[in-house]
């Protein structure tokens, strides 16, 4: 399995950027395709693929693929140490629980919706 990006001038300044993903030589989807001005940019960030920052992401990959939801947006607070994870948006918790270990589990209707992890970088 392969995954190929690929990019095509379609008009003066504007590039239309392909991700496909090869499953055998006569199988495959396209990921995602958009419309990008500043091909530059583009450039620059596939030179930076394996920049440290880049790693980090990959290590975490396969406990990301782990969770059960498959949308997850987080947010960061740096000055409270606050790491909020939500699994679902807009996200509306009708009820929380504040667990042992400073973590706040919210939900909505019965089902989890996000968690909000206290003291986030001591962990």
């Amino acid at each position: 399995m392969f995954l190929i990006y690929c990019k095509r001038k379609v008009e003066k300044d504007k590039w239309l950027i392909v991700v496909y993903k090869e499953i055998s030589e006569k199988d495959g989807f396209i990921i995602t395709a958009f419309l990008m001005k500043r091909i530059k940019q583009l450039n620059k960030r596939k030179k930076n693929m394996g920049t440290p920052e880049i790693e980090q992401i990959l290590n975490i990959l396969p406990n990301l693929l782990a969770i059960p939801h498959t949308r997850i947006w987080t947010t960061y607070d740096k000055e409270a140490d606050v790491l909020y994870i939500n699994f679902k948006k807009p996200s509306h918790a009708d009820d929380s629980e504040l667990t042992d270990n400073d973590i706040i589990v919210r939900y909505e209707k019965g089902e989890i919706i996000g968690i909000t992890v206290l003291n986030a970088s001591k962990r």
